[in-house]
C-alpha cells in the first residue's frame, strides 16, 4: 500500500508499523495490510442500496433519504475501523517503566531500581493490591500490557485485542471497538430500512409495480432479501459483541477462558451498562503509538 496510499491521499511521509503502514507526518491514519478487502466487502451494502433505489422505490424521496443516511453511516464507520490505530503497543517501548507511577515494586528488585528485565514475563502489583501480568512479546520486543495480544495480521501487539475482522480489514482493539459496533449497527439499520420499506411498498403498490416495471420490481425484492440476509448476520454479531462488553471480556478472552484482571467481579446490570458506556461513549483513549512517535521526534529534534 505504502507509496500508493500516500499518492492517493495526497499525504507525504509514512512509516511501516509491523505489516501496517502509518501514513502522514505525525500519523494521520493507519493503513492495514490487505486494505483492498474492505473495498470488496463494501460492495454488498453499496449494491444492495443501488439495486433497491434503481427500482420503483426511487419514486419516494423519503426512501432514498433513509438509504443515503444509513449507507453514509456504514461508509463512515468502515473507514474509521480500517484506518484508526486500534491501540498498537509501540515497538521498543518500555511499557512497565512508563507506568512506574502506578506500580508498587518490592524493595531490592530490579524493577525497584528502575530497571525492566527483558525477555521474560513480569508480575506487577498495582496500588489497589491486584497483580497483573506483563507478558514479553519477542516479535515486538515489549512487555505488552494486560489484555493486550499480538495480532498476526498486522504483526503488532494491540491493547484489549479482540480479533482482526477481514470484512472491514481492520483490527478490533481498545480504540476501534466503538467504531466496529457502529459499523455493525449501521449495517443492520440499513438492511432493516430496506426490508421494511420494501415490505411497505409491496403491500401498498405491489400489483401496480409488478405490471408497470417488472424488472424494477424484481430488483427491489431481490435487494431487500439479500440485504436482510446480511442484516441478520450483522445484528447477531453486534449483539454478541455487546454481550462480551457487558461481561467485561473480549472475544479472545472468552474463547480462551482468560480472566480480565480489571473486571469488577460479578456481572450485574449496572456494571454491564457502565462497561458499555465506557467502551462506546467515553472519551477515546489516546494513541500510545502516536504519543511514542511524537516523543521520539521531539528527542531527535533536541538532539540535532
Amino acid at each position: 500500500m505504502g507509496a500508493a496510499a500516500s499518492r492517493l491521499l495526497g499525504i507525504e511521509g509514512d512509516e511501516q508499523i509491523g505489516r501496517a503502514r502509518w501514513v502522514g507526518g505525525r500519523g494521520r491514519l493507519l493503513v492495514p495490510p490487505k486494505w483492498w478487502l474492505c473495498i470488496l466487502t463494501y460492495q454488498v451494502p453499496l449494491w444492495c442500496t443501488v439495486g433497491f433505489l434503481s427500482s420503483p422505490a426511487r419514486r419516494h424521496a423519503w426512501v432514498a433519504a433513509g438509504c443515503a443516511l444509513c449507507l453514509g453511516a456504514v461508509t463512515g464507520f468502515q473507514v474509521l475501523v480500517c484506518t484508526t490505530d486500534p491501540g498498537i503497543v509501540p515497538r521498543g517501548a518500555d511499557t512497565v517503566r512508563e507506568l512506574r507511577a502506578v506500580l508498587k515494586p518490592k524493595a531490592g528488585s530490579s524493577d525497584a531500581a528502575g530497571l525492566t528485565p527483558k525477555k521474560k514475563d513480569i508480575c506487577v502489583e498495582l496500588q489497589d493490591g491486584r497483580y497483573v501480568l506483563y507478558r514479553w512479546c519477542p516479535t515486538c520486543g515489549v512487555h505488552r500490557p494486560p489484555r493486550a495480544a499480538h495480532c498476526d495480521v498486522i504483526d503488532c501487539c494491540v491493547e484489549e485485542y479482540d480479533h482482526f475482522c477481514p470484512v472491514v480489514s481492520g483490527c478490533i482493539g481498545r480504540r476501534t471497538m466503538r467504531y466496529f459496533i457502529g459499523y455493525l449497527a449501521s449495517c443492520a439499520g440499513l438492511t432493516a430500512w430496506v426490508g421494511a420499506t420494501c415490505y411497505h411498498l409491496v403491500k401498498k403498490h405491489g400489483s401496480q409495480y409488478a405490471v408497470a416495471d417488472t424488472a424494477g420490481y424484481n430488483r427491489m425484492c431481490v435487494s431487500a432479501v439479500t440485504g436482510c440476509g446480511a442484516g441478520v448476520w450483522t445484528a447477531v454479531m453486534a449483539i454478541f459483541m455487546l454481550l462480551n462488553i457487558c461481561e467485561e471480556n473480549t472475544s479472545r478472552e472468552k474463547e480462551r477462558g482468560l480472566h480480565n484482571p480489571y473486571a469488577h467481579g460479578n456481572s450485574t446490570l449496572t456494571t454491564g451498562l457502565h462497561a458499555v458506556y465506557t467502551a462506546l461513549f467515553s472519551k477515546l483513549p489516546p494513541s500510545s503509538l502516536r504519543a511514542y512517535r511524537t516523543r521520539a521526534m521531539e528527542r531527535e529534534a533536541v538532539g540535532s
